[in-house]
């Protein structure tokens, strides 16, 4: 049905007819599923995609899957291989490696206090980013009247209490 597509552009497909299947004939509208969704990225970078991108298509709601690694530095953290080098080119050699450096002490700093499994550490030590993350997803959709869906897979105590509470 959807061969020569992506995963994500397939996902979209099928909702697209499914929804068009079995609600447009009662609801007296078609739908139109636009996936915005990019293979390694973290939710900082779906936040700027959301923001810049999203709203052109004038959505009447948003789905927002959420994964486990979501929380990770695109390019410090390497969860998604090299995907998130892909978009960085430092500037200055040096400055990176000392960047590295540093970002790895505070993550052993951090690891004191965390469990050591990554998806639970990731969902300790970056607990209040992950917060603010989805505090502002929520603040941008009830600025522009859209109501968002939100998934998390898979499903952690952690992340469904956040939710909860935000």
């Amino acid at each position: 049905m959807a061969s020569g597509l992506s995963r994500t552009e397939k996902f979209g497909k099928i909702l697209e007819q499914r929804l068009n299947t079995h609600l447009s004939p009662q609801m007296g509208s078609t739908y139109e599923v636009i996936v915005l969704a990019r293979s390694g990225y973290s939710t900082s970078q779906e936040l700027i995609i959301f923001e810049e991108e999203a709203f052109q298509y004038h959505p009447n709601l948003v789905l927002w899957s959420y994964v486990l690694n979501d929380p990770t530095h695109p390019v410090y953290h390497n969860a998604n291989d090299a995907l998130g080098h892909f978009w960085y080119v430092p500037h200055y050699h040096l400055v990176h490696v000392l960047n590295t450096a540093m970002f790895r002490l505070r993550e052993k700093i951090k690891s004191y206090t965390c469990e050591k499994e990554f998806h639970k550490f990731l969902h300790c030590a970056y607990r209040q980013q992950i917060e603010a993350h989805i505090r502002k997803i929520g603040d941008i959709a009830r600025k522009k009247h859209i109501p968002i869906f939100f998934s998390s897979i898979p499903s952690l105590k952690k992340v469904r209490h956040i939710l909860n509470t935000v």
